[in-house]
């Protein structure tokens, strides 16, 4: 069965021709790890695969095309946006969904804090957070546990995303994003997860 085969021609279409061969393998990738990790955790999997296929439909466009893109979209940059314009790729993705898919709250922040997470996700924006970092496309050292791990527990997965993200830009002395900051902030206020 092919990867995108339930979803939408034209959308496949349509962010097919927006995307570099690496990123679009890269996005097929995060389809069928966010699917997989759909009927594991029961999540609604039709929205995880349509998901995984828009998180990144504009992460190879033109900077100067993506700040135009998010004003039309009335979305306000960050200090960090306006930094780093591609930081804006998720906001625009789910604005576009939203307007042309009608798609759901949930379904609009996965996409929207797809690289970032965010306090308030819910089980399909973990599932693509998670998909994004463990895909198959993903090589870097500890990955094939935390795929292993992400598919026994779902939030611990993400957390651990989350601490990884923290971690990865401190050593590179990169911006830490502030609803990565609030998600690992948040966790360690809800429940017991010191020891991860």
């Amino acid at each position: 069965m092919k990867i995108t085969e339930h979803l939408p021609a034209r959308l496949v279409e349509t962010v097919r021709s927006l995307l570099s061969d690496e990123r679009w393998y890269h996005t097929l990738c995060v389809v069928e790890w966010c699917t997989k990790l759909a009927k594991r955790f029961e999540l609604d999997w039709k929205k995880c695969a349509l998901v995984g296929l828009l998180h990144d439909m504009f992460r190879d466009t033109e900077v100067e095309k993506l700040v135009k893109m998010a004003r039309v979209y009335s979305i306000t940059p960050t200090r960090f946006e306006r930094a780093h314009p591609v930081l804006l790729h998720g906001k625009v993705a789910a604005e576009y969904a939203k307007r042309t898919l009608e798609i759901d709250e949930e379904m609009y922040m996965a996409i929207a804090f797809h690289s970032s997470g965010h306090p308030e996700l819910g089980g399909i924006g973990k599932a693509l957070v998670v998909s994004d970092s463990v895909a198959k496309d993903r090589e870097y050292e500890g990955v094939e546990t935390l795929r292993r791990e992400s598919l026994e527990d779902l939030n611990t997965a993400y957390i651990k995303v989350i601490a990884q993200k923290i971690t990865y830009a401190v050593e590179r002395r990169l911006y830490v994003l502030q609803e990565t900051v609030e998600t690992w902030n948040e966790y360690l206020e809800r429940s017991d997860l010191c020891g991860i």
